[in-house]
C-alpha cells in the first residue's frame, strides 16, 4: 500500500518556488515588453538582456525549487511509510523471473 496525498495537499517548499518564480517571470516580461517601448534609451539593448536575464533566472529557479520540493516529499513518504510500517515498493525477484524467464541476478 502507497501513502498518497489528498487532493488540494501541496509541499510548501514547490509552492513557495512557485510563487516566487511567476513574480519574477511577470517582472521579467514587463522589463522585457519596456525595451521595445524605450527604444532611445535602450540603444545598446541593456533592458531586453536584463528582462531575459531575470525570465532565465526565475525559470531555473523554479527548477531547483522543484527539484528540492520533490526530495523533501520523497523524505517525508519514506518517513510515513517506516511509521505505518509498509513494504517498500521494489518488484520482487519472484515477479521479475515470472515476467523475464531469462533473468538473472548481478554476481
Amino acid at each position: 500500500m502507497r501513502v498518497k496525498r489528498e487532493k488540494g495537499q501541496t509541499n510548501e517548499m514547490t509552492e513557495m518556488c512557485k510563487l516566487i518564480a511567476s513574480g519574477e517571470l511577470f517582472v521579467g516580461v514587463i522589463v522585457f515588453g519596456l525595451s521595445f517601448i524605450a527604444s532611445d534609451y535602450n540603444k545598446d539593448h541593456i533592458l531586453t538582456m536584463l528582462g531575459l536575464g531575470i525570465m532565465g533566472a526565475a525559470m531555473a529557479m523554479f527548477g531547483f525549487g522543484l527539484f528540492l520540493g520533490l526530495m523533501d516529499g520523497m523524505k517525508n513518504e519514506k518517513k510515513l511509510a517506516a511509521e505505518y510500517k509498509l513494504a517498500p515498493i521494489k518488484p520482487s525477484r519472484h515477479t521479475l523471473k515470472e515476467k523475464n524467464p531469462d533473468w538473472k541476478p548481478l554476481p
